[in-house]
């Protein structure tokens, strides 16, 4: 938790979409707007020669202000929301793709750091079976290729520790770099992540993810968006106003006034605005095929996820209730066996070798569980940890 919260504040990718949102939501005001009012100052009868602008005869002040034809600003307006609405949605989307990525290299350095902690245990007992063998050794009860085979899988497993450190790092810098922190900034898991109990069926995920996810929320958006500009593009028929109100002064005489009214005719050069209709229209198909796409991506990776939680479940209860106890078992056997003669030391390597591998696929178990429920929130659009159907 404390790590997703880093990411949402510090990680650059969710920082620049969240402005890019915040910037969809300024144009909406700037859409709205009615064009800017115009002021005109026109000087007549002065002389060319002295250019001087004092002695000009006639002055005319004139204010004028269009006034687009009634409907159009809110189209304009409400189409600039649908925009906004759509950029929070990839928002929203980008935010959940980092989260989800956060949470699988946070997986990663788990399983990375047991697997060093696993190797450095299996280190230690293998000194110890070293040890073991070469006392048998000394007092003539074993062969020296046991003493070979003993020192033979320590180094092995001082190699396998050395690559097992460098996977840590690695899945370290990984996610130092989502947190916009230096790569070796050290980071520890500090503890065994519980599996919550997970009881969604596909239809309830299904139907959570088609109304949650921001893929489908930003098409969605992008067809209501893309609806507007279309009539939007139509209202650019419609004639637009202008109103002009213009004061005159003359030399020797009284002055006076004059009102105008003045109609732009946009179905004269037609061929442009037909375009951006044809533009608009295509833009809807667009988008409406887009959010056909989305809802059939999200119904499979809801399917292929929740088929992958289900699997790393039961592979996590398989081996911490039947498994691992076992192969503990067998190694604790093996060893007794071994010091007393009854068995080989081949049997008891093998016995050590299925231990570390057995924990070693116990805790890859539990990162692929909380990788494939990264993935699955994702394409759901929200946080299952520990949910329940309602």
């Amino acid at each position: 938790s404390e790590v997703l919260r880093e990411a949402r504040q510090q990680n650059p990718e969710i920082l620049a979409a969240r402005k890019n949102w915040e910037m969809a939501q300024s144009r909406i005001r700037i859409a709205k707007s009615w064009p800017d009012p115009e002021i005109e100052l026109e000087l007549m009868g002065f002389s060319r020669s002295g250019l001087n602008a004092g002695t000009a005869e006639e002055k005319r002040y004139a204010l004028s202000q269009t006034f687009p034809f009634p409907g159009k600003v809110g189209l304009r307006g409400k189409s600039a929301e649908h925009a906004a609405n759509r950029e929070e949605a990839n928002y929203r989307a980008l935010e959940l793709d980092v989260l989800a990525q956060v949470k699988e290299d946070y997986f990663e350095l788990i399983y990375a750091e047991r697997a060093v902690g696993i190797v450095k245990e299996s280190v230690e007992v293998l000194r110890r079976f070293s040890k073991i063998s070469e006392s048998k050794y000394a007092i003539g009860k074993t062969s020296q290729a046991d003493v070979l085979r003993a020192q033979t899988e320590l180094s092995k497993m001082l190699n396998r520790s050395v690559s097992a450190q460098q996977e840590r790092e690695t899945a370290e810098a990984k996610l130092n770099s989502l947190l916009n922190r230096s790569p070796d900034v050290s980071i520890s898991a500090k503890d065994d992540p519980s599996p919550a109990p997970f009881n969604y069926s596909y239809q309830d995920l299904e139907k959570r993810a088609l109304q949650n996810r921001p893929e489908i929320q930003a098409a969605s958006h992008h067809t209501t968006h893309a609806s507007a500009e279309l009539r939007a593009a139509r209202s650019e028929f419609l004639p637009d106003t202008m109103l002009q109100y213009t004061w005159r002064t003359r030399a020797g005489m009284e002055d006076d006034a004059s009102a105008m009214v003045k109609l732009n005719l946009p179905f004269i050069w037609f061929r442009g605005r037909k375009a951006a209709i044809r533009s608009a229209v295509q833009e809807r198909e667009h988008s409406d095929a887009m959010l056909q796409a989305a809802i059939i991506k999200t119904r499979y990776e809801v399917k292929e996820y929740l088929i992958h939680v289900q699997t790393a479940r039961r592979l996590i209860d398989l081996y911490k209730t039947t498994i691992l106890p076992q192969a503990e078992q067998s190694l604790r056997v093996s060893e007794s066996a071994y010091q007393s003669g009854k068995t080989g030391f081949l049997d008891l390597l093998d016995s050590e070798r299925a231990l570390i591998d057995f924990k070693l696929e116990y805790y890859k178990s539990l990162a692929d569980y909380g990788t494939n429920l990264a993935h699955l929130e994702r394409a759901v659009g929200m946080d299952l940890t520990g949910g329940k159907n309602e």
